[in-house]
């Protein structure tokens, strides 16, 4: 397809399609950038963010992860994940403009989980493809196994 050509008027076709349209006068046309639904663009997400990456974790000691997604409309959906595992229990909050979503998860490490990446994925839902991702290898401190290490060398 190619700029600013005709689409039809189906609203399904226009949600399956990855791309960014214009409707004007109920028609709908293609322009490869952003995608005009009754005056509202939906835009993908430009930035996210994982505050605090440089800290070290205590292995079984609660810590809130956060992670704050801009630029989509409508706001950005997060997901966390360590490794390929996605993790449960984030909570959300959309700045009042709209176009700042802020993802909370509470977190409780493991040994195991040293050195295993931790990310924050935001994706506009409405743009297939539109997911950006930030990232953090986890440094786990333990106490249980920094003594065990003592006594096996000794």
């Amino acid at each position: 397809m190619r700029l600013g050509e005709k689409l039809g008027n189906s609203s399904a076709e226009l949600l399956k399609r990855p791309s960014l349209f214009l409707s004007v006068g109920g028609k709908d046309y293609y322009f490869g950038g952003i995608t005009f639904r009754s005056g509202y663009p939906s835009v993908p997400p430009v930035e996210v963010q994982i505050e605090e990456k440089k800290r070290a974790l205590s292995a079984q000691k609660p810590v809130e992860l956060v992670c704050r997604a801009g630029g989509s409309r409508p706001p950005a959906n997060i997901t966390w994940f360590i490794g390929n595992q996605p993790l449960k229990g984030t909570k959300e909050k959309i700045s009042s403009e709209g176009n700042i979503t802020t993802g909370r998860l509470i977190f409780i490490p493991t040994i195991e989980d040293r050195g295993k990446n931790i990310s924050c994925r935001a994706e506009n839902m409405l743009i297939p493809g539109s997911a950006i991702t930030d990232e953090w290898k986890v440094d786990v401190h333990c106490k249980y196994t920094l003594y065990k290490w003592i006594l096996s060398n000794y």
